[in-house]
């Protein structure tokens, strides 16, 4: 995520004393497992020796580095190394420490959301309005949302689109799709509405989540199963009947397309090289052809079946499908005829 610091930011590195430095609200609580394995690093070093400064602004706020602060603390330093960065604001601090933690893969998917819905997207939206603004003076068109800009060599701002996913990803390392997912069950977790079950099934999901590389899919489904397990069982029977059986349509429709899609894609360019490699392969085909057929046969005779006429309906189908067999297989084997 380039071009998200407000400040026009310096740095320089000094030793600062450790009493001076003031330590607010942090995204992550200190962990103390982390600061012993901090002080043994300092042990093993040789006394008042740190591979990595702790990172403050112009007024000795902490910015990143909580756990060597209290180490150094534990330890009964007096100073501590620093990078201090001038011109920060309370929103590039922010973000500074959310970066900090990111680069380092120490954010939990829960983390990774909450930085992302509190800290990085306002700073993208922030970021885009600010740019389409620019945009606007200059009289050029409004440009899309935005993560920074480049120059080409004339002054001239260049404006890098970027779309809310493609930033998501880019800042945490999620999909915009997963951190919902996310949002989903912290929601739930929260829920005054929610039932006991589903609020406490929500909580203990976060609970796993707060494990960096925890599995986000498996728990959010599991409780979009309960949900709808509970609204299934609060409906007239009849609605839940034809919610069912909708369901089940659709997924039907869903499945039968990708199927398709794999069979004229790479899985058919599969089915051609084993047939022509073997024989017993070819009675493969034969044999798939034969299940599709009665797959098709079990729709046409629904369609049917739903007609005032299904003799004509039969008829009327049975057209319909022997054309569309035509052409399509006529298309995928290169044997159109030549307008010309």
């Amino acid at each position: 995520m380039t071009g998200l610091i407000s400040g026009d930011i310096h740095q320089s590195w000094t030793s600062v004393p450790v009493g001076d430095v003031i330590v607010r609200e942090r995204q992550r609580k200190v962990n103390e497992a982390h600061v012993k394995d901090v002080r043994k690093s300092f042990e093993s070093l040789g006394g008042q020796l740190q591979l990595q400064p702790i990172v403050l602004d112009q007024n000795m706020i902490l910015i990143d580095g909580a756990h060597r602060l209290a180490a150094a603390k534990a330890e009964g330093w007096t100073h501590i190394s620093a990078l201090v960065l001038d011109g920060a604001t309370d929103e590039d601090r922010a973000l500074l420490e959310a970066e900090a933690n990111r680069v380092r893969l120490q954010l939990s998917p829960v983390e990774l959301e909450e930085v992302w819905s509190k800290i990085y997207e306002p700073a993208f939206r922030a970021r885009a309005r600010q740019n389409q603004v620019s945009q606007l003076k200059r009289g050029a068109e409004v440009p899309a949302p935005v993560t920074g800009n480049s120059s080409n060599g004339d002054e001239r701002r260049v404006v890098q689109s970027v779309s809310m996913p493609s930033a998501a990803k880019q800042a945490t390392g999620y999909s915009l799709e997963t951190l919902n997912k996310v949002t989903d069950i912290r929601n739930f977790a929260q829920s005054a509405t929610a039932s006991e079950e589903l609020r406490s099934a929500a909580q203990k999901g976060l609970t796993k989540l707060q494990r960096p590389g925890a599995s986000v899919d498996a728990v959010h489904k599991s409780l979009m199963k309960m949900k709808e397990r509970e609204q299934t069982l609060s409906m007239d029977p009849s609605e839940a009947q034809r919610r069912l059986l909708e369901k089940r349509l659709d997924q039907t429709l869903t499945e039968t397309t990708l199927l398709a899609e794999k069979l004229t894609g790479a899985l058919g360019e599969d089915l051609l090289a084993a047939a022509r490699q073997e024989q017993v392969a070819q009675e493969s085909l034969r044999g798939i052809r034969v299940a599709l057929t009665h797959a098709l046969a079990a729709v046409v005779s629904t369609e049917c079946e739903l007609a005032g006429n299904p003799s004509e309906r039969l008829y009327q189908l049975g057209a319909e499908v022997t054309r569309m067999l035509s052409e399509q297989s006529i298309k995928q084997l290169g044997l159109e005829k030549d307008d010309d």
